[in-house]
């Protein structure tokens, strides 16, 4: 395994198309860093969004079937079920909250 010293990240030589990605990549960090500071309450509804989809498609692969409305409120308000399925929804929705 290489490790980076100063000698091999000397010897490394970028083309321009790698160099525009990094480049690309700095500023959609700074991109990412500004919008987490200025609307978290944006990305937390994003990120609830993401998180019902995902339990949903996750547990559908499973052939757990739960309506979208009943879904959401497991997932977001962390209802504790007592059934299987509610169970494999609630361990999923854990995980991710991981």
């Amino acid at each position: 395994m290489r490790s980076l010293t100063a000698e091999y990240l000397a010897a490394l030589r970028f083309d321009d198309t790698r160099v525009a990605t990094l480049r690309s990549l700095g500023e959609y960090h700074g991109k990412q860093q500004l919008s987490t500071t200025q609307s978290p309450e944006a990305l937390k509804g994003q990120r609830q969004v993401a998180v019902v989809e995902s339990t949903e498609l996750s547990n559908r692969l499973e052939g757990i079937a739960v309506a979208p409305s009943r879904l959401k409120s497991l997932v977001i308000c962390n209802a504790t079920l007592k059934s299987r399925p509610g169970q494999k929804i609630a361990g999923y929705r854990d995980a991710l909250a991981r």
